[in-house]
């Protein structure tokens, strides 16, 4: 446990004691079951205030981010419930003396109500890796075009005499490849599989002994024509 997290819980420890011993000293005159149960709910109200600050769920190294998607629902959550929960305590202790099963009870249908809308918070961020995964299996089919695109320009650069519209051809079907975004159109997929379906066909004319340049090209402008296709293309 490195030292960041020992000071985290060592804080933590030292605000419940505080909110402990605040209430044992100032509250000697309330009523001692009345007192225990409002001891529970600040130390959970301060729970739920000092976790983000001292147990940070932004982890950096998740790529889908899915606690920044329930950030928002979250902390207003959670803020929702402190304000109620700390004017249930003054009302009920304070301004008037309610019964303390009258005290439990409304309690327990306010954490009730907060755990229930932080089953929707983790329903949020559910749904953030579920489209995040969506969209890297849609990027997934745009990076293989590029390797695809690059693996016979890596061919051709091994090769001797190979003309400059044929190099100039497959920079400019890199440079669209670049300019398309991931889709989840069915007929996005089909375009690209076709893409590289062509993209085969110009690699087998490589493995000949006297390769035809016009007919590489040939080739090249049918998988270009493939990618104008592709861009009028867009999510659905």
């Amino acid at each position: 446990m490195n030292t960041s997290k020992i000071m985290s819980y060592l804080l933590l420890l030292a605000g419940l004691a505080l909110i402990i011993i605040s209430f044992l000293y100032f509250g000697k005159n309330a009523e001692p079951d009345a007192r225990t149960l409002n001891i529970i709910i600040s130390c959970i109200i301060f729970i739920f205030i000092t976790s983000d600050i001292l147990f940070p769920w932004i982890n950096l190294k998740d790529k889908p981010q899915r606690t920044i998607g329930s950030l928002g629902i979250r902390w207003l959550s959670i803020s929702f419930y402190v304000i109620l929960a700390v004017l249930a305590m003054l009302v009920m202790n304070v301004f008037k003396n309610f019964e303390i099963k009258t005290q439990i009870l409304v309690h327990v249908i306010l954490l009730v109500g907060l755990f229930g809308s932080l089953v929707t918070v983790f329903t949020v961020s559910d749904k953030t890796v579920e489209v995040y995964n969506e969209e890297q299996s849609h990027r997934t089919k745009l990076v293989q075009m590029k390797k695809s695109v690059k693996d016979i320009q890596l061919k051709l650069e091994k090769l001797s005499g190979v003309p400059q519209y044929i190099t100039t051809s497959l920079e400019e079907l890199q440079y669209d490849i670049r300019s398309i975004s991931p889709s989840n159109n069915p007929e996005a997929f089909e375009i690209e599989d076709k893409f590289l379906d062509e993209l085969t066909a110009v690699d087998g004319l490589l493995f000949r002994t006297n390769i035809d340049y016009d007919m590489l090209k040939l080739k090249i402008d049918a998988c270009s024509r493939t990618l104008r296709d592709r861009k009028q293309v867009y999510s659905v």
